[in-house]
């Protein structure tokens, strides 16, 4: 058998180092006179992963002993401990310390503790309409007013006019005052813009319209019966169903609005 030479020495790298392998295997065969070692070479190929240009970046880069550690890590918990992440000092855990209003959160566990820290506690009168906070009531109140002249002389039966309500509220009670003792029944109709102008069909007063008798005033906060509930946008029409002696009348209609 002839001798195989070992020089020149192996390259560095991995594949070259295969590649000398190989070469000086196939020499030994030849120089045996035994076949070439093709099932060898592919076995021992097939034991490397090729090489690419990730693997020869990645072996490229200096690595430390702490940073070669995070790849042994077994767990999360490890994890944490190894880097010295604690919670609620690194970072905040679901169950754990109330986020820092600093921090971005709300600095409690509850509403009404969150709404304290935020300043969001009602002030100024203003009031909790879970899950928000808005006026009260009383800041919510408004009045829709309409007068009926009748320019000297008593007022006459009939329509007397519309009036756009722009914005959407519930009635609360009714009330009119008039110029001089005497009577008067108005009724209230209401429909939507699109349906202008409302007409007795649309009445919303059922069997209790505005009534004045034999007086200068009067006063409704039950509202029988009442269709209370007005739209943005709604158009409230007022008509005269009889009337005696009074000539100027204002119609107040308390509203919240909602």
């Amino acid at each position: 058998m002839r001798p195989v030479p070992l020089t020149p020495a192996p390259p560095m790298d991995d594949a070259g180092k295969l590649r000398w392998i190989i070469d000086k295997i196939t020499a030994l065969c030849n120089a045996s006179q035994v076949d070439k070692p093709t099932d060898v070479a592919d076995e021992m190929a097939s034991s490397y992963q090729p090489l690419d240009s990730d693997l020869t970046a990645i072996a490229a880069l200096t690595t430390t002993t702490f940073g070669r550690a995070l790849l042994t890590y077994a767990s999360e918990a490890t994890f944490k401990a190894g880097v010295n992440l604690e919670a609620n000092t690194d970072f905040y855990a679901p169950g754990g310390t109330d986020v820092a209003v600093t921090d971005g959160g709300t600095g409690s566990s509850t509403a009404s503790g969150a709404r304290t820290n935020l300043e969001l506690v009602p002030t100024n009168g203003l009031e909790l309409s879970s899950p928000n906070v808005q006026m009260t009531t009383n800041q919510r109140t408004s009045a829709i007013i309409w007068t009926i002249d009748g320019g000297g002389a008593a007022i006459t039966t009939g329509q007397k006019g519309y009036i756009a309500v722009p914005f959407a509220c519930t009635i609360t009670a009714a009330r009119s005052f008039a110029d001089q003792s005497g009577s008067i029944v108005v009724d209230v109709w209401k429909d939507t813009y699109a349906n202008y102008p409302p007409v007795d069909a649309d009445s919303i007063t059922a069997s209790a319209p505005i009534t004045i008798s034999a007086t200068t005033k009067s006063q409704d906060t039950t509202l029988t019966g009442w269709t209370t509930s007005v739209a943005a946008g709604d158009i409230l029409g007022f008509n005269v169903d009889s009337v005696s002696t009074i000539t100027r009348l204002t119609i107040v209609l308390t509203v919240v609005k909602t």
